[in-house]
């Protein structure tokens, strides 16, 4: 006896295939414009933000005690004026703020 294998494809409003690139960017998230919560491969969005820096900046923040204050960008090794202000104005360009990557705790 032969077997089949069904193979589902989904179908655009025109009835044409929809490539899968196409469904899996529908899939993800939207990528979060908070400086805090995004993720390394969010933060390459940035200009002057590379998979290191990326990386160095979340390290940074998992290690980062809010109760010190906030962690701004220069406090990250390998981020220095430069690469702050392109941050700052790709930030900006998209109606947002970002002070810092992750901000300080709240005093009581």
């Amino acid at each position: 006896m032969l077997g089949y294998l069904a193979v589902v494809v989904p179908f655009g409003a025109r009835g044409t295939p929809v490539p899968q690139a196409a469904r899996e960017a529908l899939a993800r998230p939207a990528p979060s414009l908070d400086p805090a919560r995004m993720v390394p491969r969010d933060l390459r969005r940035l200009p002057g933000i590379g998979l290191r820096l990326s990386l160095a900046i979340d390290r940074a923040r998992e290690a980062h005690d809010p109760r010190a204050g906030p962690l701004a960008w220069q406090d990250v090794h390998g981020i220095g004026p430069a690469t702050e202000a392109k941050a700052r104005a790709w930030f900006r360009e998209r109606g947002r703020k970002a002070p810092v990557i992750v901000p300080g705790a709240t005093p009581r």
